[in-house]
């Protein structure tokens, strides 16, 4: 299965500016077999076509591709905290691992603290789902580089989404300068272009994990182009708090900019 075969590849897919020349030094360089990373192109257009987002990395769950996208927002906009609705879930990443028993505080689901010393509205503000102005309450603040959603709440049942919900996330994401993920790993199921292709959503990142490669331990995320530009920039600068990934940014770089 391909998706299979991708997992390993720890691609980086610039869609359709990277030439084939360039994905294989990457892939290859990396210690891929270069079957592998043929077959894998393709496919990682059906990706930017279903979803509508540039550029692909892969990684082992959809928890670490949550992580992952986390990281990049906050080398992005410089900003420490995320967003997200209550009772959400989104895998073991710390930040999303909290919730909100009363208005403005926020607190650890679990009673083992995994955050020694730590405030835990530190990283995480807690917005409520199917509620705008509780969402411009938190972004008001300044602080937030990414919003996290599912396209329905699905830790609690199934929590539909009201209608212009998504539409006003977007608008109040463009406003206040924070990127918007939709993580898809519980929706996926909603048809092969997931809640995000069905209802027109409009994700600064994306994410969906084992339900792509059908069960098989793999994860994806995608970003869009603006994300994809200032990554480069960033790369190219040699930027010491920006990711390094091992042969493969140079080839990046020279997509963005050819």
């Amino acid at each position: 299965m391909i998706f299979n075969k991708l997992a390993t590849c720890c691609v980086i897919a610039a869609l359709p500016g990277m030439a084939a020349a360039d994905v294989l030094s990457f892939t290859v360089g990396g210690g891929v077999p270069r079957n592998w990373a043929q077959q894998a192109a393709p496919y990682l257009e059906i990706l930017a076509d279903r979803f509508g987002l540039k550029y692909w990395y892969t990684a082992l769950s959809a928890s670490d591709a949550n992580r992952f996208s986390i990281k990049i927002a906050r080398m992005l906009t410089g900003r420490p905290r995320i967003l997200m609705f209550n009772l959400a879930y989104h895998g073991t990443v710390d930040e999303t691992l909290k919730w909100t028993l009363e208005p403005g505080v926020v607190q650890r689901r679990f009673h083992v603290d995994y955050e020694p010393d730590q405030d835990p509205a530190a990283t995480t503000r807690i917005a409520t789902w199917n509620d705008l102005e509780s969402v411009e309450d938190a972004l008001r603040h300044g602080d937030v580089a990414l919003v996290i959603s599912e396209p329905a709440l699905t830790n609690t049942g199934i929590v539909m989404p009201e209608p212009g919900f998504h539409e006003g996330l977007r608008a109040l994401c463009t406003r206040y300068g924070a990127y918007l993920l939709i993580d898809e790993t519980h929706t996926l199921s909603e048809g092969p272009r997931g809640c995000t292709g069905e209802w027109g959503l409009e994700p600064d990142f994306w994410v969906a994990g084992k339900a792509i490669a059908s069960g098989v331990p793999c994860a994806v995320y995608g970003f869009n182009e603006e994300v994809g530009e200032r990554l480069a920039v960033l790369l190219a600068a040699d930027d010491p708090h920006a990711i390094r990934i091992q042969h493969g940014r140079q080839s990046l770089y020279r997509a963005l900019h050819q």
